[in-house]
C-alpha cells in the first residue's frame, strides 16, 4: 500500500479502523519494549478464530487453513498477516486484561440474572399461548382469518392478511419438514393447533381457494406471535468464557479507541510491521 493511497483511505475513513496492518502500526507506538511475550492461549485462541472465519467446512483445524492457503500460493502473506494479529493479541491481553477478567461473584450474578430472566419469558409465553388460543377458537368459528391477522400478526405479511400465497413442499420441506407435515395436511378452510416454531408461534390456515402455480401447492394464511426465548443451562465454566467473550469485545473496543486516540500515522508510510518487534513464545 503507497503513502498516497493510505491518506486517501485515512481521509475516507476517518472513524473507523481501516486496515488491520494500519492499526497494528499505531499499537506498534504504544509499546514500550521491544519484545512480546505471546502465550500459548492466547496463540490458539487466534487460530480458532482464524478457523472461524476463514476456513470452509465443518470440523476444520488451523493446519487444515494453512494447507489450504500454501496451495493457493499466499502462505507468506497469510503468515505476515497472522503474525501481526498475533503481536496485537499479545499487546491487548498484556495491558487489559484486569478489565475483562471474571470473578465467581460475577459467575453468581450472572446465574441469578439468567434465572430471573428465564421465569419472566415462561410467563410472557404463557400469556401469549393463552391469547393464541382465544384467536384459534374464534378462527374456527368463522372469524374473517386475515382481519384476526392484522390484528395480533406481528410479520410484515399482517397488511396481506396473513397471506403466504401459494406454497408447496419445496418452500418448507428442506428446512421445516415438521411443519410442512403439519400444514399440507390441513383441509382447505382448516386452523392449526398453535406452531412452535424457531422464529416464534404461528397459527396457519389453509384459505381454501384453488392454487394453479404449481400442482401440489397449498394456498396458506397464517398469524405469526412473538416468542420469548430461554436463556440455556450453562455450566459454571461455560458461564466463565461467556462473560469473559462479552466483555473482552467490549474491552476490545475501548482499547482501539485509546490506541487511535494516541497515535496518528506518520508518512511516507513504508517500513514492515514490527520489524523491530521480537516474538517470544
Amino acid at each position: 500500500m503507497t503513502a498516497e493511497k493510505v491518506r486517501e483511505a485515512v481521509e475516507k475513513n476517518k472513524s473507523k479502523l481501516i486496515d488491520s496492518y494500519i492499526f497494528l502500526e499505531m499499537v506498534n507506538g504504544l509499546t514500550n519494549s521491544d519484545e512480546i511475550v505471546i502465550t500459548p492461549r492466547q496463540k490458539s485462541m487466534l487460530e480458532a478464530r482464524y478457523v472461524r472465519n476463514f476456513a470452509k467446512g465443518p470440523k476444520k483445524t488451523f493446519s487444515d487453513l494453512i494447507n489450504s492457503v500454501k496451495s493457493k500460493g499466499v502462505e507468506n502473506a497469510f503468515r505476515s498477516r497472522f503474525d501481526a494479529d498475533l503481536k496485537y493479541e499479545a499487546y491487548f491481553h498484556g495491558n487489559y486484561s484486569n478489565e475483562y477478567a471474571v470473578t465467581e461473584q460475577d459467575i453468581d450474578k450472572q446465574f441469578e440474572y439468567v434465572k430471573h430472566y428465564n421465569e419472566i419469558v415462561a410467563r410472557t409465553n404463557a400469556c401469549t399461548e393463552a391469547i393464541a388460543g382465544k384467536i384459534i377458537s374464534e378462527a374456527r368459528s368463522g372469524a374473517d382469518f386475515s382481519q384476526l391477522a392484522k390484528k395480533w400478526s406481528f410479520d410484515s405479511d399482517k397488511e396481506e392478511g396473513g397471506d403466504l400465497g401459494d406454497c408447496t413442499s419445496d418452500d418448507f420441506k428442506s428446512e421445516k419438514p415438521e411443519y410442512w407435515n403439519t400444514v399440507s395436511r390441513l383441509k382447505p378452510g382448516e386452523v392449526t393447533n398453535l406452531l412452535k416454531t424457531e422464529e416464534g408461534y404461528e397459527i396457519v390456515k389453509n384459505i381454501g381457494t384453488n392454487c394453479y402455480t404449481v400442482a401440489d401447492g397449498i394456498h396458506l394464511a397464517r398469524i405469526f406471535l412473538r416468542r420469548g426465548m430461554v436463556l440455556p443451562d450453562l455450566t459454571r465454566e461455560e458461564m466463565r468464557e461467556e462473560l469473559e467473550s462479552a466483555r473482552m469485545e467490549r474491552t476490545r473496543k475501548k482499547a482501539q479507541l485509546a490506541i487511535r486516540k494516541q497515535n496518528s500515522l506518520k508518512f511516507p508510510y513504508g517500513k514492515k510491521i514490527f520489524q523491530t518487534w521480537k516474538v517470544k513464545e
